[in-house]
């Protein structure tokens, strides 16, 4: 797969709080939704987004709440039957941005930390995340 836009978007004010990574991927980007869980990173495949996530910023329609975009850039991506692999190149900004997403956990998920920025997501897993 080629090169694609992406945005890391933190969600607050709708259910925990979490971000959603939008992938450019046509009019519905795919869209994966890190969060966290019982102490643990929580990383699954959600409800397709519209395109325009991919640049917006605010409040979202329907009064569930507002996003904040972390991050803009591309991801390389790949899925098959049982997962969706992503790479990122992720920067000093964009880890400092992730621990806040972690809160307590002041950590970020290692595939982020490692130069490669891979995150595996397993595609099993039926999407709970709102439409939006």
């Amino acid at each position: 797969m080629p090169w694609i836009p992406a945005s890391l978007l933190l969600h607050r004010g709708h259910g925990p709080l979490h971000a959603d990574l939008i992938l450019g991927t046509g009019p519905r980007c795919v869209t994966v939704r890190l969060g966290t869980a019982a102490g643990r990173w929580r990383v699954k495949l959600g409800v397709p987004h519209r395109r325009r996530y991919l640049t917006y910023r605010g409040p979202v329609p329907g009064g569930r709440g507002a996003v904040v975009q972390l991050w803009r850039g591309l991801a390389w991506w790949m899925r098959s039957a049982a997962t969706l692999r992503l790479r990122l190149h992720p920067n000093q900004v964009l880890l400092m941005k992730m621990r806040r997403i972690s809160g307590a956990l002041g950590s970020v998920p290692k595939a982020l930390r490692r130069g490669r920025g891979e995150v595996v997501v397993p595609l099993h897993r039926a999407a709970t995340l709102p439409r939006s």
